[in-house]
């Protein structure tokens, strides 16, 4: 059985008297890419490793570089307007979305959130940014909608190639007959296809209006006697479609065309068309309607899977992979719309900034695969207490972020010293008993950016490291 574990009081807090040290070392092993920029220059001061690895370029061959130059050409413009707006101060910070264009023309996408921070009074400011690689999240929605326009092209191409087999189909199956009327004798004459669309006999019927009238649909012929009429009054041509019944009880679709010939004398001496059988067409046409609203239907069901997969690369994008919690996207998006009701509403909310004591030692001691079963270990024990309506993320490393909405500086001590209590009564893990620090502040309306609060809670965090660890620290010291 392993002793247990102690750990010496240190003489004197590393954080507190080489903060440049603690600074270093949080720039130097951040997960995020992280840049200094010169504002008046827009040259790169410092940079970490992991961003030169991103930009597949040497630390100090970007170190003295345009921060831009590494911008792919189509996205500088919106850089500059959003530069400027940060440069001048009516922005303290924005995110985008670009292309970084690597050395041998690999194209980059990547999500950057450039801040202007203030070092100290009096000093000019700099500007820090943290750039995260979203290519593969990217291609990952290009890809889906690309599957999306793929399977709509598919589903037309299939439409139109059924809907051009039916045509082909009624064309070769289609029959027609001819007609022509004698406007000075009355006279009617058919040919013998004509009589065979209609389902009629030559040999015993006869050719007149009389025996058309019998066969024509009831409901359809006063529509086309008129425009019989209509055509040889103003001599226009004759389009009608009209439905017939024959003998059999079958009904039929006909296409009549006609035009009207003009005698010597200039009047109408001659009425003579076509009748095409259309019923296929009708048929088909019905067919493709039915085809049509089927293809809606699946368009409106893929779209709706391809909205479902979208939001789930949303949801992607802000979960801490590790513990399942919000990351510190999330959280900052959080934050913001806290921010943004509190200034509506004038309704303050909290902040608890909570750190893992000794977590560096337990991954020393233990290793980091016993270090995350520690940090989920924690973040299950934060969130159980919490409401609904509470929010806690993975804000990084073994550092967690918890927002607590209508909360008053009295609440949020007693939320904090529970979440305290719940984790240092959990049951003892491989890496001993785990406890945590908590700094809480109060967002109030009197700040300026949703950024005071979190580095309040933050000061206080860190004075309760100072002061021994495993407690809530609520007020700063007055020498603070």
């Amino acid at each position: 059985m392993l002793a247990p574990q102690t750990f010496p009081a240190p003489s004197a807090p590393i954080a507190l008297t080489k903060p440049e040290t603690l600074w270093r070392a949080v720039f130097e092993q951040s997960r995020l890419s992280i840049v200094l920029i010169d504002p008046a220059t827009d040259r790169i001061l410092d940079l970490n490793q992991r961003f030169a690895d991103l930009a597949g370029r040497p630390r100090d061959a970007l170190r003295g570089q345009d921060w831009m130059h590494l911008t792919h050409p189509e996205d500088l413009a919106h850089e500059v307007a959003h530069k400027a707006q940060l440069r001048e101060g009516r922005i303290a910070c924005f995110l985008r979305d670009k292309r970084y264009v690597h050395p041998d023309g690999t194209v980059l996408w990547v999500h950057v959130n450039e801040t202007r921070v203030t070092v100290s009074e009096g000093e000019p400011p700099c500007f820090l940014a943290m750039v995260e690689d979203i290519t593969e999240q990217r291609q990952t929605r290009l890809d889906l909608h690309a599957e999306r326009e793929a399977a709509v092209r598919r589903e037309q191409e299939r439409t139109l190639r059924q809907a051009q087999d039916l045509l082909q189909m009624a064309e070769r199956a289609a029959s027609a007959g001819a007609w022509d009327w004698d406007l000075h004798t009355d006279r009617l004459n058919w040919s013998p296809a004509l009589f065979h669309l209609f389902g009629l006999d030559p040999q015993h019927d006869q050719a007149n209006f009389d025996t058309w009238r019998a066969v024509v649909h009831p409901e359809d012929l006063p529509a086309s006697e008129r425009a019989l009429g209509h055509a040889i009054r103003e001599r226009h041509p004759f389009a009608m479609t009209y439905r017939i019944v024959r003998r059999t009880g079958e009904t039929r679709w006909i296409d009549a065309y006609g035009q009207v010939g003009i005698g010597a004398d200039g009047k109408p001496s001659h009425f003579s068309g076509l009748c095409i059988d259309a019923t296929v067409r009708h048929h088909n046409e019905a067919h493709i309607r039915q085809l049509n609203a089927e293809l809606e239907s699946k368009v409106i069901a893929r779209t709706a899977e391809l909205a479902q997969a979208n939001a789930a690369l949303h949801r992607l994008a802000r979960i801490d992979v590790l513990t399942d919690l919000p990351n510190r996207l999330a959280a900052n998006e959080r934050l913001r719309e806290e921010f943004v009701r509190m200034k509506r509403t004038g309704q303050s909310y909290a902040v608890l900034m909570i750190d893992v004591d000794h977590f560096k030692a337990v991954n020393d001691r233990h290793g980091h695969a016993v270090g995350d079963q520690v940090l989920q270990s924690v973040a299950q024990g934060l969130r159980a207490p919490l409401r609904e309506s509470d929010f806690v993320a993975r804000f990084g490393g073994e550092e967690f972020l918890v927002v607590l909405p209508h909360t008053d500086e009295a609440g949020a001590s007693l939320v904090a010293e529970k979440l305290r209590g719940n984790i240092e009564e959990a049951p003892v893990s491989s890496a001993g008993r785990i406890t945590i620090s908590v700094g809480v502040a109060l967002a109030t309306p009197s700040h300026d950016t949703e950024d005071q609060a979190v580095q309040q809670a933050d000061d206080r965090l860190y004075t309760a490291k100072q002061n021994g660890r495993n407690r809530v620290v609520t007020q700063t010291p007055a020498n603070g």
